[in-house]
């Protein structure tokens, strides 16, 4: 259940004006020879208008860097706790403002606050923001602001700051504590007040932890030191060096599986190696009865190569090495179903670690994101298929450089759906589909353009052996590695003007109607061969049925004649309706669109009037129903009904005169009568002008 923290408000006159924070020690975190990442972000965006960037009282401030100590106590049944914590935050005034606004959720308690020291007046709303009052600062200088809070659970979004205990497989009557955090998209606030906005990344992170002394803390960047602080507790020290953003931000605490006992997590016994021959600790933090599981993960087992340091070398060859290679990558068990890509050490659900796949896709995708994600970031969360369409389509990358499936095949067979809701700039769900598979298939078809402009149409190439993969992948190394982006934010826009600026191409057409529209090019099709001379003449008809606008996309025909002979001829369409020729020697047999699945469609290809697909979802439950999409040559009548096993017309689904392109008929599973079927199999049949199709569908409690 939430729970309400009240609001507290506490009013304290100030009893100082205040010094610029330069004249103040303070012990703050940075590598000394490397300064990569020094004030990287030091910008403040004055955009409002987006969910995800700085408001009033924000964005007239840039956070700097921040510093987390708190302790954690459990009640008895690990359910719940307490997160008792001081946060400080070095931010620098860029124009003048006479508040500083920090996110602090409902379910922290806001005890005291203090500006340069003095105690500050402050305003806690109880649900989501936190007012400090700032008159009189001087605009150029860094400020030292410390709040005092305490943080309890908080289960919002995808759980932000949750106690989740768990029982031992291996022993179903321990218990376990723990405690993780997930604060995507804007859920930081759960557990330290901070300016959780995609537009202020801190430069760096110090978070000191105190847990009870048989608890293992995992968090970003370096263990910098484990203390025995006594009655029976020990604090860890983690720094986080690189420009960070606070979503990305994590701590997960439980009983982890350490080798000695002392808290450290395992480390891989082949630290990662970059080209220069610097070495970088791989590390894994696991739930002590799936330690062995979670090693098949992570390190190289009885020889086998893919393991996670391969998966760093695969996304580093073709977009710039591991950006945080004074610090770490590592995984983290978590109950999340899924994965999150915090920052140097990514949070991978149970089950992916316990699976049978030692590469399943959820490891590349978190590792990618590394990349795009971390390294740059989404600048609101309408870009966030920048994030998460990239790390899709790499997903596929990596599946194609350990040769398991090309990219096409990958993107058709794991990636494919028969519709998407709406566009991928500003999605209907932030999460969706239409987010990672279709902002994936874009890339996909962004490759596919490349290669076509150099004239490359093979399934596919060994790495640097294309130049159209050449230009796609240096494009992305620098949009990733380049100023101002590197350690920063970047929008869409800001990715089609790179796009065409490092191509020279004109690829905005492409990009709008694919971004900023909904659907897909659905492709009717037929074809004919006639004897002509020495040789057969070929016609082939395309059609764009879709609604919305047309598309224009590089298409390949496959050819495939006697003996397992096949010829790819490459068309362009881009009109709703297009005949094309061609001359072959040989008769073909048959002829297949985009066989090697390079571009997001759907395609129907007409050898009779009539073209029935594949009920979509088969099974089916109720609530969701199923589909069956009827496509038509022409105009004429259509019939279609549903039969039981014994042949008893169940419900009649369309009757009467259909237009072309197609029909899509749905069924709920409810009969003639609106009551609701029996669970079971039923057949559809479908007639038109003297053609009848059958499918068969499968209703089951599946909701």
């Amino acid at each position: 259940m939430k729970k309400l923290a009240p609001a507290l408000l506490l009013l304290i006159p100030m009893l100082m004006a205040f010094a610029p924070l330069e004249d103040l020690p303070y012990d703050k975190p940075f590598y000394p020879m490397d300064g990569r990442h020094s004030g990287a972000c030091g910008h403040a965006a004055g955009h409002l208008d987006r969910e995800g960037e700085s408001q009033a009282g924000q964005s007239q401030w840039r956070a700097d860097w921040y510093a987390i100590d708190g302790e954690l106590t459990l009640d008895p049944d690990f359910e719940n706790g307490d997160f008792t914590s001081t946060v400080t935050m070095h931010a620098t005034l860029v124009a003048e403002s006479d508040s500083l606004v920090l996110d602090a959720l409902w379910n922290v308690d806001i005890l005291a606050v203090r500006l340069n020291d003095a105690s500050a007046n402050f305003q806690h709303d109880g649900w989501s923001l936190l007012s400090i009052e700032t008159p009189g600062l001087s605009v150029g200088n860094q400020y030292k602001i410390e709040v005092d809070y305490v943080a309890h659970e908080n289960e919002d979004g995808f759980g932000a700051f949750v106690f989740d205990p768990y029982l031992d497989d291996m022993n179903p009557q321990e218990l376990h504590p723990l405690v993780y955090t997930m604060t995507q998209t804007q859920y930081a606030g759960s557990w330290w007040p901070c300016i959780d906005r995609l537009d202020q990344r801190a430069d760096s992170m110090s978070i000191r932890v105190t847990v009870p002394e048989d608890l293992v803390l995992a968090s970003n960047g370096t263990l910098e030191s484990i203390e025995d602080v006594g009655g029976g507790r020990r604090r860890f020290h983690f720094m986080e060096r690189y420009s960070i953003p606070s979503y990305l931000v994590a701590i997960t605490i439980t009983d982890f599986y350490s080798p000695i006992g002392d808290g450290h997590p395992y480390y891989s016994a082949e630290p990662y190696q970059f080209d220069d021959g610097h070495e970088m600790p791989l590390v894994l933090y696991a739930f002590k009865h799936h330690f062995v599981d979670a090693l098949r993960h992570f390190e190289n087992l009885a020889d086998e190569e893919y393991w996670i340091a391969d998966q760093l070398d695969c996304f580093g060859a073709r977009f710039g090495d591991y950006p945080y290679r004074d610090e770490k990558y590592g995984i983290v068990e978590y109950r999340f179903s899924g994965g999150m890509e915090h920052m140097t050490l990514s949070s991978i659900g149970s089950t992916t670690l316990v699976g049978e796949d030692p590469i399943n896709y959820v490891l590349p995708h978190e590792a990618a994101h590394q990349w795009f994600g971390d390294l740059v970031t989404c600048a609101s969360w309408e870009d966030i298929w920048l994030n998460e369409g990239f790390a899709t389509y790499l997903e596929a990358l990596y599946y194609e450089h350990v040769g398991r499936w090309t990219p096409g095949d990958y993107m058709f067979s794991r990636r494919w759906l028969r519709e998407f809701d709406g566009e991928i700039y500003d999605p209907n769900s932030t999460f969706g589909r239409t987010t990672y598979w279709k902002g994936g298939w874009l890339l996909h078809m962004l490759r596919g353009r490349l290669r076509h402009h150099f004239g490359e149409n093979e399934e596919s190439y060994a790495l640097g052996s294309s130049e159209g993969d050449n230009l796609f992948f240096s494009m992305l190394e620098h949009w990733a590695q380049d100023e101002p982006r590197r350690f920063a934010t970047a929008n869409t826009e800001d990715f089609i003007n790179f796009c065409e600026s490092f191509t020279s191409l004109s690829l905005r057409p492409f990009f709008e109607r694919w971004l900023y529209d909904s659907g897909r090019p659905h492709y009717f099709n037929n074809w004919s061969a006639r004897e002509s001379g020495a040789g057969y003449q070929v016609d082939v008809t395309l059609r764009q049925v879709q609604s919305g606008a047309l598309f224009s996309e590089p298409l390949d025909l496959m050819f495939r004649f006697a003996g397992g002979d096949s010829i790819v001829e490459t068309v362009q369409p881009d009109m709703a309706s297009q005949d094309y020729d061609f001359f072959f020697g040989p008769q073909p047999l048959s002829m297949e669109l985009d066989p090697h699945h390079k571009v997001l469609h759907r395609g129907v290809s007409f050898e009779t009037p009539m073209q029935v697909d594949a009920p979509y979802p088969n099974p089916f439950g109720s609530n969701q129903g199923v589909h069956v999409q009827v496509n038509l040559l022409d105009a004429g009548y259509l019939r279609a009904a549903l039969y039981d096993p014994s042949g008893r017309l169940v419900k009649v689904l369309f009757e009467g005169q259909a237009e072309p392109p197609y029909e899509d008929l749905f069924w709920s599973g409810r009969d003639q009568r609106d009551s609701f079927s029996a669970y079971g199999v039923y057949l559809l049949k479908v007639e038109s002008a003297g053609q009848v199709e059958t499918r068969k569908l499968v209703f089951l409690p599946v909701d």
